[in-house]
């Protein structure tokens, strides 16, 4: 398979890509995964009390912490604010990280007075990690964009649409086997949830569902999906330990749903098929967080309601394939160097070796 990622230098061993790939899924999923052992310790009949509820904050604490002091090394190492001269650039960056590191912690602790939004310092901070750790072996997490190309910009609402019908996919196969499971197996052996996956996840605003798409998207694309394919790769991974990690991490992320969490399967695998095909992460984020706010919304409705709402979506979607297929993109002019010796060479991954100026 050829891939698109860019690779910008060369030089990191395979051992410390990996330590890196483990140490961002670790930091990222472990508050998610603590809480899907206790949802799925309820489904076996087991009493979801606050100690164990409490024991989920406080791996969620740790998480916050692990990663907020991960970024500030991070940032601190490549804007070399210990050393040298302090620009206002750095002292940002720096300020910056601080900020958002704080606040992932001390929203991950637990409160007398929660608030839904608690999720969002630690999600970007998340997020500003995973580009930092992969920035730091020469990766870059998404293939450069331009945006005055036509082609690109098309391609660009394209995977995103993929991406939502990838989600859909997986949602769709999940609910059918919380309807199969009951009736083909034993229930003690492969229980399923029985609420909706909102009042699983405790969602009952539109506030507590624009956080929880916020946290989703910087956990289970930025981080499961894009660093982690990108580092895999870059450490010389075959494909199907790629498709195999990412899968069992995206089926146990949903453990909260039962045995029917192994429907997030093909969810997990078109991601990565586009991630490795088109290299992009930001229509990943958005097909992803489009669809789960929309089809979150539907929920309410009616299921007849639910098809009239979509039918103008659908309509729109074809227009503009019809649209984009019936009109040829324009020439991109290319005044890329000519290969010599003062070129950049090759990466052996198919991308650019150059190394990153900043």
């Amino acid at each position: 398979m050829t891939g698109t990622l860019e690779r910008t230098w060369a030089g990191a061993p395979a051992w410390r890509l990996l330590l890196s790939a483990g140490g961002l899924l670790a930091v990222g999923c472990g508050g998610s995964l603590a809480a899907c052992v206790v949802h799925l310790g309820g489904l076996y009949g087991l009493a979801e009390t606050s100690e164990a509820w409490h024991r989920v904050d406080v791996v969620q604490a740790g998480a916050a912490a692990v990663a907020g002091g991960w970024l500030c090394w991070r940032v601190l190492r490549r804007t070399g604010l210990p050393y040298g001269q302090l620009s206002p650039r750095a002292a940002g960056l720096g300020a910056a990280a601080v900020v958002c590191a704080g606040a992932s912690v001390w929203t991950a602790v637990p409160s007398a007075d929660p608030t839904v939004w608690e999720p969002v310092p630690f999600a970007v901070t998340l997020t500003w990690l995973a580009w930092e750790v992969t920035r730091s072996h020469g990766l870059r997490l998404q293939k450069q964009i331009r945006l005055a190309d036509a082609a690109e910009r098309t391609r660009w609402g394209q995977v995103a649409v993929l991406a939502a019908i990838a989600t859909a996919v997986g949602g769709v196969a999940s609910t059918l086997l919380t309807r199969v499971l009951p009736w083909a197996a034993d229930s003690s052996v492969l229980p399923v949830m029985q609420d909706d996956q909102l009042t699983v996840l405790g969602i009952d605003s539109l506030s507590a569902l624009g956080a929880g798409a916020v946290m989703v998207v910087a956990v289970e694309d930025v981080v499961v999906v894009a660093a982690t394919i990108a580092l895999l790769r870059a450490a010389r991974r075959p494909v199907w330990q790629i498709y195999a990690l990412v899968c069992v991490v995206e089926v146990l992320l949903h453990g909260y749903m039962g045995a029917a969490a192994v429907g997030m399967a093909p969810f997990a695998a078109g991601r990565i098929w586009l991630y490795l095909r088109f290299g992009y992460l930001t229509p990943l984020m958005a097909g992803h967080g489009a669809y789960d706010v929309v089809h979150t919304l539907l929920m309410e409705l009616p299921p007849l309601a639910r098809v009239v709402m979509m039918l103008p979506v659908l309509a729109a979607l074809v227009w503009v394939e019809w649209h984009t297929e019936s009109q040829p993109p324009a020439p991109v002019k290319d005044d890329r160097p000519q290969a010599g010796p003062e070129s950049a060479t090759a990466a052996p991954d198919g991308g650019s070796a150059t190394p990153d100026p900043s």
